[in-house]
């Protein structure tokens, strides 16, 4: 289990925070963070929400890589997913509001 404490800066979406109040909008990853050098992608589920299968697959990873607006940092996450050092992980929020951190790739 990855544990989200002090040291993690958000580095999509201008820093902002997501949750039941503030969800995610359009496609994309939910969030990318960077933590002692180490870059890692983000995918939030609320409820009883999962990964699709399509979002365990390294091409939609890479698709969505290539959305990101920032060119920079497009740069420095394209770089971490060629070296195979970008994290995957899927943070889930159940209907009582308990969080859950895991690994998904």
């Amino acid at each position: 289990m990855v544990k989200f404490d002090a040291g993690f800066k958000k580095l999509s979406n201008n820093g902002e925070l997501i949750d039941y109040n503030n969800p995610p909008k359009g496609k994309g990853f939910d969030g990318i963070w960077k933590k002692d050098g180490m870059f890692y992608i983000n995918e939030t589920k609320f409820g009883t929400g999962k990964l699709t299968s399509l979002q365990k697959k390294k091409i939609w990873i890479q698709d969505n890589i290539n959305k990101i607006q920032d060119p920079d940092l497009k740069i420095k996450i394209q770089g971490a997913f060629d070296a195979g050092e970008l994290k995957t992980i899927v943070t889930h929020v159940d209907t009582n509001g308990v969080v859950s951190i895991q690994p998904w790739q």
